[in-house]
């Protein structure tokens, strides 16, 4: 059987981590990749890290799809390209099914009392929560309900959902809408063998986010000098480190559906070992 595994936001950074940490994790054999993200040349780069992560036993089919998931008008559509062929040539084939929500934007840095225009807030509202949100229910709705296929569906998160952090308000409030979203979801669905929901923050991770927020003269003044000393100190977490726990515990299923979980709440083993009891929201 085959494992499928779609990854927005797979062009770079934690989303090209997690694709690649997928390949590399023991036991899946036989594994389905669908890398989403806007720049199809880094798509391709990422691509060709994943071949070359895949060991001699090892079946990936790894396809690449540029889109770009804030435009509403065109989503649905360029979602169904991606799904449907796979449920016409692997139907029976999936014995389950993985969402990594990834994809997302920082929005307006800055006081609350100076966002930008309602348009340029519009353009964040339609990738950080809109799509986000239709594209986690399509998913289930589409390999859970009518193909009974076991999913899980990971929300990146952060702090920032659960935490406010000045002249970060777009992005705590985009961050905390889709969580909140994710956790009703799992409530609703508690009841199915079918689904579990993670909210998954990452941690301050070495990005190019991460990278322009120590650049920013509109980030709150403690904000920058702590991204300004990581950045110095070489003290942020790497993708890959953040992508590992991830994938691991993904894979282990440790953990209660809806539950948000940090980078800092796993050690290096208990992302395999971590108790289903247990519930950090």
């Amino acid at each position: 059987m085959t494992v499928l595994v779609v990854v927005t936001g797979a062009s770079r950074g934690i989303g090209r981590s997690i694709a690649i940490e997928f390949v590399k994790a023991g036991g899946l054999r036989n594994l389905e990749l669908c890398l989403i993200g806007r720049n199809r040349v880094d798509l391709l780069q990422t691509k060709e890290l994943v071949e070359k992560c895949k060991s001699k036993d090892q079946t990936v089919n790894s396809a690449t799809f540029s889109i770009d998931l804030s435009d509403l008008e065109n989503l649905e559509t360029n979602i169904h390209n991606v799904f449907h062929p796979l449920i016409r040539t692997q139907k029976g084939l999936f014995s389950r099914a993985i969402l990594i929500n990834n994809a997302g934007s920082l929005g307006h840095v800055g006081v609350s009392s100076c966002l930008p225009s309602p348009v340029t807030l519009k353009e964040s509202v339609d990738l950080n929560f809109t799509s986000a949100v239709w594209l986690s229910s399509y998913f289930y709705r589409l390999f859970g309900y009518e193909q009974k296929i076991k999913c899980s569906i990971v929300n990146i998160s952060s702090l920032c959902a659960i935490s406010p952090f000045k002249t970060m308000a777009m992005y705590c409030a985009g961050k905390s809408a889709r969580e909140m979203w994710h956790k009703i979801l799992a409530l609703e669905e508690e009841d199915t063998t079918l689904l579990k929901v993670l909210n998954y923050a990452p941690g301050a991770v070495d990005t190019d986010m991460t990278k322009f927020l120590g650049s920013s003269n509109t980030l709150d003044g403690d904000l920058s000098s702590f991204y300004k000393q990581s950045l110095l100190d070489s003290t942020l977490i790497q993708s890959h480190d953040t992508a590992r726990k991830l994938v691991n515990l993904v894979l282990s299923d440790r953990y209660k559906s809806g539950d948000h979980i940090d980078y800092w709440d796993l050690t290096d083993d208990n992302s395999n070992n971590r108790s289903s009891n247990n519930n950090n929201s």
